[in-house]
């Protein structure tokens, strides 16, 4: 996963793997150490920052490589209310957000 700069949601994506919304080739590069907030899809969250992802893993080896930067970094899980669980199950190399936002509630860890 490489981030890069989206300047229109029309030109610069086509519809990719799974069905979803992925760049175009030739949108221009970000570097990780330049982005401060990311804002992180998930299946479940609990309160405490733990995130369910689809299992392949592409946020949280970012994420991990992220962090490695100096600079600093806030990480928002996004999701429906209904995706709020009491615990989310996590491995050694899974990572936490610093927040989670619903449409109702913010979760601060």
């Amino acid at each position: 996963m490489h981030p890069v700069q989206i300047r229109s949601l029309d030109k610069d994506l086509q519809i990719g793997r799974y069905d979803l919304r992925s760049p175009r080739a030739g949108c221009k590069p970000v570097p990780s150490d330049q982005i401060t907030l990311a804002l992180i899809p998930g299946l479940g969250f609990d309160p405490s920052g733990r995130r369910l992802g689809r299992g392949a893993g592409f946020y949280d080896r970012w994420i991990e490589l992220r962090l490695a930067c100096d600079a600093p970094i806030t990480l928002v899980g996004v999701c429906f209310d209904e995706q709020i669980v009491v615990r989310i199950p996590t491995d050694p190399h899974d990572q936490s957000m610093d927040l989670i936002v619903t449409p109702t509630s913010i979760f601060e860890r």
